[in-house]
């Protein structure tokens, strides 16, 4: 956990550096305030972020076996099975709608909290056709 806290601390910390450049070419200092601001203000963020991509990915990854088929079955339990795997997969990819490695950018760009970022980034990417 705390390499990946350390990895992701350097991709919110570049981004906000990114960002500064983008808006004001010719700022001073903007590594260092871009560090400052991402270890007092983002941090939660980042340690969030550190603590549940990685098993929500995970969770992704096995969930793509749950997802239901399209065969047609007059079953009754197969049915049932079919209502238990649409709402596994469909709470699985709403974890990862909030839970991606891209809503770490947004934190250092916007400085959003972890949550908000992750959706504003999971809505960027749909917006776009893009998957993450």
């Amino acid at each position: 956990w705390t390499y990946q806290v350390l990895l992701n601390f350097v991709q919110v910390a570049t981004a906000g550096v990114i960002g500064s450049w983008w808006s004001q070419p010719d700022g001073e200092h903007t590594v260092k305030k871009s560090s400052f601001k991402t270890i007092f203000y983002s941090m939660g963020s980042v340690c969030l972020g550190s603590l549940f991509v990685g098993p929500v990915r995970v969770i992704r990854q096995i969930a793509v076996l749950f997802r239901p088929s399209d065969d047609a079955s007059l079953l009754c339990l197969h049915e049932c099975l079919q209502c238990f795997r649409t709402c596994v997969t469909s709470g699985v990819e709403g974890l990862a709608a909030r839970f991606n490695p891209w809503a770490f950018t947004y934190v250092g760009l916007h400085g959003y909290g972890f949550m908000e970022a992750g959706q504003m980034a999971t809505e960027l990417f749909e917006k776009r056709g893009w998957t993450t």
